[in-house]
């Protein structure tokens, strides 16, 4: 039996006279082995293009036109015994796409950036690793240099076992730093993450907190830092973390984080 399922599309855009047009499509991957969703954006001729994974480990790319028609698909593929998930897919300003995810390479977790055009043609692709660490980002952003931002986790085998991480390319994507921050001792992962006008970055994401042997605290981050690679590895107790426990809000300081 084959699997299911790609992503099922529904929208409604308001059209002329008032009529609404509304659809619903699932998608299936032609060898059955099946297919996953992890984003979708609009493309630059009303349709959409979607981002997942096919076959447990490539890359995946599905483009429909702007009734969920299917126009064409590709698949992204590392190599044998590796894997490749996409994340995240966002467009650009010079019309093309950028894709973040993650790529598995000889037991080994990297970041990954790639571009492509409208047809879905790789025009770059960039990886993005640490020798200690296993490195994953969840989302991305173009900001105001032309640039890119992601934000994701870096796992560590012993405590804390994933910090925040941030890593900025310029337009090329090639890496101009990465940092990673920690707010607590078990769990730190950042999942989304903005430019905002005033040029500095705003994230938010997963907190955990190991309170006992057997006991965590979990709540969610939004925090703001510096746009600038100087005072962003500073470390600032007037930086808050803002945290959520149930009914109590707590305010933390977040290593590495630098302007509120």
């Amino acid at each position: 039996m084959r699997k299911l399922l790609l992503v099922i599309l529904s929208f409604t855009c308001q059209a002329a006279l008032a009529q609404q047009t509304t659809f619903s499509k699932v998608y299936y991957e032609p060898s059955g082995t099946g297919v996953e969703s992890r984003s979708v954006v609009k493309t630059f001729d009303n349709g959409y293009l979607i981002a997942g994974k096919a076959n447990y480990y490539m890359g995946y790319l599905l483009k429909t036109d702007a009734n969920g028609v299917e126009v064409w698909n590709k698949f992204f593929n590392p190599s044998p015994n590796n894997f490749l998930e996409f994340k995240k897919i966002i467009s650009t300003t010079d019309s093309c796409f950028v894709i973040c995810g993650k790529l598995q390479l000889n037991q080994q977790n990297m970041a990954v950036l790639i571009k492509v055009n409208d047809t879905g043609d790789t025009l770059w692709s960039k990886t993005y690793s640490r020798t200690t660490e296993m490195l994953e980002v969840y989302n991305v952003s173009q900001t105001f240099d032309g640039g890119y931002i992601m934000a994701g986790s870096s796992a560590f085998i012993s405590a804390p076992y994933t910090t925040m991480l941030i890593i900025k390319t310029n337009a090329n994507g090639d890496l101009q730093w990465m940092q990673t921050m920690q707010a607590n001792n078990h769990t730190n992962s950042a999942y989304v993450i903005k430019q905002d006008a005033d040029s500095n970055y705003v994230i938010n994401g997963l907190l955990e907190e190991q309170t006992g042997p057997s006991s965590f605290e979990i709540g969610m981050c939004l925090a703001k830092f510096s746009h600038t690679r100087h005072s962003f590895g500073q470390k600032s107790t007037s930086c808050p973390v803002i945290m959520l426990y149930g009914d109590m809000i707590l305010k933390l300081p977040l290593r590495g984080i630098c302007a509120i």
